[in-house]
């Protein structure tokens, strides 16, 4: 492509080594219960973002979150596409002009990384446009700037790599280890209607600063016992991990159809159900649905009956919401190139 060539201060030719790019980032789900800060999961529920040059700023939003987020320069998406552009040597006196077209599948604030999502899909647009690169190895560049934007990697790790991941903070930076996750999972999420009325940064005030040793080895416990359920496909080994102790307890004073979900989700067959994120989002995780529901036998449909239970549950807590079903995916945040990765 055409690159749009602009005039640094100095005079100097700076250019956009493309002139339209369409980048996709998934949804996520993250703490997976008790590993508070640690576990997130990709899931297969999209944001679609197109940047290209253009003749003036324009903002055009579709899909889940259309209604709230803003569509100025200040929106997540602008602001991540823009601090790409300035790393690959852009300045405000001649950074281009840009047109956003955004299509959303991923569900706008409650707990499914809508956030990174859209922090991703600036950042990768941005690079993409200007030809910028980040190093991965014994860096994961991109990770640190997303992650410090949020304070954590749950998010952020699972929606640039897909897949579940491990991610930590050690010698001063954040890093990530993809965890095996069984192809046939699926996610059965219930989204409330009425989303957070406080952000993901104020109802961490729920979350307790410090906790007792008894309860900070049940965490590191059944957070371990998550990893060694999906590295050797053993969902049973799930059921001992849904108390968890750190956040869930605190949120779920907001939250009245949390606890009630997660049980109904269980009675009903799933093999795990936990909060999503910071919520209201519940996830319960389902083993075993291949294929077409026609084809299945009654006792193969889980999905049907946690979705059933789930909405019940909430319904009993006067809580409206939808249910969505999807499932984990190995692709992270990428360019579609002619409709392909």
């Amino acid at each position: 492509m055409e690159g749009q060539s602009t005039l640094s201060p100095l005079g100097m030719s700076k250019q956009l080594v493309r002139t339209a790019v369409t980048v996709r980032a998934p949804a996520t789900t993250a703490n997976l219960g008790p590993a508070f800060d640690v576990l997130g999961m990709a899931m297969d529920l999209w944001m679609t973002v197109r940047v290209e040059s253009a003749s003036r700023f324009e903002m055009h939003v579709s899909g889940e979150g259309a209604a709230d987020v803003a569509t100025d320069e200040g929106n997540l998406i602008v602001a991540c596409c823009y601090r790409a552009l300035e790393l690959a040597g852009f300045t405000k006196t001649n950074m281009p002009r840009l047109k956003f077209t955004v299509t959303s599948d991923v569900p706008f604030g409650c707990g499914c990384g809508s956030s990174s999502a859209a922090a991703i899909a600036g950042v990768l647009a941005g690079l993409s446009l200007s030809g910028h690169t980040m190093p991965v190895t014994g860096s994961e560049t991109l990770l640190q700037l997303i992650a410090e934007l949020e304070g954590h990697p749950d998010n952020a790790a699972p929606a640039i790599y897909g897949g579940v991941q491990l991610g930590i903070h050690t010698a001063g930076r954040f890093s990530s280890h993809r965890v095996s996750t069984p192809s046939y999972i699926w996610c059965v999420l219930f989204v409330p209607k009425n989303k957070m009325k406080q952000n993901t940064h104020a109802t961490r005030k729920l979350v307790p600063s410090e906790v007792s040793m008894k309860d900070a080895v049940h965490n590191m416990g059944r957070t371990a016992l998550i990893t060694l359920a999906f590295a050797t496909d053993k969902p049973e080994l799930l059921r001992e991990c849904t108390d968890d102790r750190f956040h869930q307890p605190g949120r779920s004073s907001i939250f009245p159809h949390l606890n009630a979900t997660i049980e109904a989700a269980m009675r009903a067959g799933a093999a795990y159900a936990f909060l999503s994120g910071a919520g209201p989002t519940v996830c319960a995780l389902v083993w075993g649905r291949r294929g077409d529901t026609v084809t299945m036998q009654r006792s193969e449909r889980r999905c049907d009956d946690v979705a059933a239970g789930m909405l019940e549950a909430a319904t009993r807590c006067g809580v409206p919401g939808a249910i969505r079903i999807t499932r984990p995916t190995d692709d992270g945040a990428h360019v579609v190139t002619n409709g392909k990765i």
